[in-house]
């Protein structure tokens, strides 16, 4: 009796023991879950916006009307998941591509069983950065209905199914913009395209005589503190560098307390910063501000975010031996003003290549290097450097409304693009702008 009661007794204490350690388990793993281990747990309120406008949506398909039912249901779905439609810098635009009824199932050779097939694609575009980022790459959305066979009973489940078919895009179209967040906008993070000067940003770090720089250095890990202190102003700023940097401003922008009033003092920041400082941002907004806070800290490293998709990238430089060529014995005034815009080692670069060179790469990311330098500062019109090239009636235009910001970047991406049209390529077209409003 005895025996038996102390077996049950390490029973019921083993069967205890097992309950706690599931319980943690499960807590642990729920832990795990919300705050890390792989997993981010996004909510609407990590979005920078609550207002979303939609804008064109297309029908490619031959089915009239489809387009007026679309937007009537994306707009009850925006409205249940706790959006407004309306003017906003965030606009959804795209295309329904296909549409099709077909039978699936006969019954005594009359179809008993229909399917409707809606195939769409969309994305979603920040106005301000001209970013766009696709949703839903033509999948296909399904419904099934029955059918007893008679004209007007197939056209009316048709039409309801239409409308179910309709209600899962536009969950879909929904889901993808609200969970998908770190997608939607990776654009906020930084590259090593958006590290202007690398060398001169590991020069500030190496030393730093700055309260932000000094925040950053301390940030850093050991070995990108190495691999900074290790850089020789001397020598071309590695991709490893750049990459490095990159990622561990990208680290910054995760933040949520990279401002205070004594860091960023002595930096002059601009209204629209100091307005959204005010606001005490979360989620993607944070992260924006953090951008916009390094930006204006180091505005000789670092693109600005407005600016950054009008720049150069690898694949723009069509022909970096051409252009190599025409900077190495420039002919013309523009050439000529280039060349000795040229950092030293890119000026090595240049003069040191022949066209039986295979390996370009060091060369093109030079190239960009200096042309988006180029780009970012002021004015590269006058008169006499221009005299040569035959400028178009836009770019003409532009000169005249002498711009500033991100128009004088896209003002000078436009007259290099002229000036040397068969070495780089034209910027792509900004998105389609908004709809009238109708009155």
């Amino acid at each position: 009796m005895v025996n038996n009661a102390l077996a049950l007794t390490v029973k019921n204490n083993h069967h205890r023991h097992f309950r706690k350690a599931a319980l943690t388990g499960y807590l642990l793993l729920v832990t795990c879950y919300l705050t890390g281990c792989g997993y981010t747990l996004q909510t609407r309120a990590d979005l920078p916006f609550d207002t979303i406008m939609v804008g064109r949506i297309d029908n490619k398909s031959l089915e009239p009307k489809l387009q007026d039912n679309f937007n009537r249901v994306l707009a009850e779905t925006f409205a249940e998941y706790g959006f407004r439609v309306g003017r906003s810098r965030y606009v959804l635009e795209g295309e329904i591509s296909g549409f099709e009824l077909k039978p699936v199932a006969e019954q005594s050779l009359v179809a008993a069983q229909y399917e409707v097939v809606i195939k769409a694609g969309f994305r979603l575009i920040d106005k301000e950065s001209n970013r766009s980022v696709p949703l839903i790459a033509n999948s296909p959305f399904v419904t099934y209905f029955g059918s007893t066979g008679r004209l007007e009973s197939v056209l009316a489940q048709k039409e309801l199914s239409t409308i179910s078919a309709l209600k899962n895009l536009s969950q879909e179209v929904v889901r993808q913009i609200t969970y998908n967040i770190a997608r939607n906008f990776a654009y906020l993070s930084l590259s090593a395209a958006d590290i202007k000067d690398a060398g001169s940003l590991a020069l500030k770090l190496q030393e730093p005589k700055d309260p932000v720089s000094r925040y950053i250095r301390e940030e850093l890990s050991y070995d990108s503190r190495k691999l900074v202190d290790d850089y020789d102003r001397f020598e071309y700023p590695s991709d490893s560098l750049k990459n490095t940097l990159a990622g561990e401003l990208n680290a910054v922008l995760q933040k949520p307390s990279f401002y205070n009033e004594r860091r960023f003092a002595h930096i002059d920041l601009t209204d629209d910063t100091r307005q959204l400082i005010r606001q005490d941002p979360r989620g993607v907004e944070r992260t924006r501000l953090n951008r916009l806070l390094l930006e204006e800290a180091y505005p000789d490293e670092i693109v600005t975010l407005a600016s950054s998709h009008i720049l150069f990238t690898i694949k723009d430089i069509k022909d970096p031996g051409s252009l190599a060529l025409k900077l190495q014995e420039p002919k013309d005034s523009l050439s000529r003003y280039i060349r000795e815009q040229l950092s030293p080692a890119a000026y090595r670069l240049v003069d040191k290549y022949n066209p039986s060179e295979k390996a370009l790469e060091p060369l093109k990311n030079a190239l960009i290097k200096e042309l988006n330098t180029l780009l970012q500062g002021p004015s590269l019109f006058n008169e006499e450097r221009f005299a040569s090239v035959m400028l178009s009636e836009n770019t003409r235009e532009l000169i005249r409304q002498n711009p500033k910001g991100t128009d004088r970047v896209r003002l000078n991406r436009q007259l290099l693009e002229e000036a040397y049209p068969d070495e780089l390529a034209k910027l792509h077209k900004k998105p389609a702008s908004e709809p009238p409003v109708k009155k």
